[in-house]
């Protein structure tokens, strides 16, 4: 396989690159470090002019999430839903389990189901659903987004239901700074609301959504800039796109010092000059801001 004379520069060691593979001379070392600081300044820089953007940053209340949700119903005939103590305890826990366990799913990692959390909080329901919603700036869009998923949107709309209990938590998921929503619905056993809607006898039933766990988001036409000076949130965090590009240009260097050392090797090459220590501190810095990417956010 013949490859083009410019990769060859890049990774293999020979008299046009000075006998050490291009893409490990300090001026594209630098150059990476540079294209990694400026990626997370241009993220800095549009969360400051729109902070809405990036969508890990958060202005959402438990209270506006009820009020749009209860909106959807009475726009619909249907009875708005009483805010519940102790459904909102429950979506509290769910939520530092989710952050507890590092996982984004209905089912914790250590088997817990979602109505282990009302039984913990002694909520003895008849009825009971949940929906999940992760790295919406306001609460909006969140609810936007469930309507706009057939099961999110059955558990909002479902008549059985009668009370709500919300959280709304930041947190590092996955690695990302994002906030989480725990939407939980129930009614209560014995309740004269469920009995209008319900065959008397039947077992205790929890509804989760299994069509999607996260925000479906229409990416027929893309985003554009235009849509970002308007406040249109990006479908994807871009914290996690700044750590995947360190996490490249990590990992390019490396298959960079192992070809040069395979050449070198086959070759005979003899350098009386090596950048060893260099490339270490490179693979070092790149290893330290990866890390930091991955941590930092916003807070509103």
């Amino acid at each position: 396989m013949i490859f083009p004379a410019w990769l060859k520069d890049l990774f293999v060691p020979g008299g046009k690159n000075n006998y050490r593979a291009r893409i490990l001379h300090p001026s594209f070392l630098s150059g990476f470090i540079f294209l990694f600081l400026l990626s997370q300044t241009l993220i800095s820089f549009i969360a400051l002019l729109r902070p809405g953007v990036l969508g890990y940053s958060s202005d959402i209340t438990p209270e506006r999430v009820i009020q749009l949700t209860n909106d959807e119903r009475i726009r619909r005939g249907l009875k708005p839903l009483k805010n519940d103590a102790s459904l909102n305890e429950a979506a509290l826990r769910k939520a530092g389990d989710m952050f507890a366990f590092d996982y984004w799913a209905h089912q914790s990692p250590s088997g817990r189901e979602p109505w282990s959390f009302l039984k913990e909080v002694g909520y003895d329901y008849r009825v009971a659903g949940e929906n999940l919603a992760r790295d919406f700036y306001d609460a909006d869009s969140a609810v936007e987004m469930w309507m706009k998923s057939q099961t999110h949107r059955e558990n909002i709309l479902n008549p059985k239901f009668s009370e709500i209990g919300i959280s709304v938590v930041d947190g590092t998921l996955g690695g990302i700074s994002t906030t989480l929503i725990v939407q939980l619905f129930g009614t209560k056993a014995g309740s004269s609301i469920y009995a209008e809607a319900s065959e008397p006898g039947q077992e205790p039933v929890f509804t989760v959504p299994i069509e999607t766990e996260e925000p479906v988001f229409d990416q027929s036409e893309g985003v554009s800039l235009a849509a970002l000076a308007e406040g249109e949130r990006l479908p994807i965090n871009p914290l996690y796109l700044t750590k995947l590009l360190g996490v490249f240009l990590f990992g390019l260097v490396v298959v960079a010092l192992l070809i040069d050392g395979y050449f070198v090797f086959k070759k005979k090459i003899y350098r009386s000059t090596g950048r060893t220590t260099s490339h270490a501190i490179f693979l070092a810095v790149m290893f330290f801001l990866i890390l930091l990417s991955g941590s930092q956010g916003l807070v509103n």
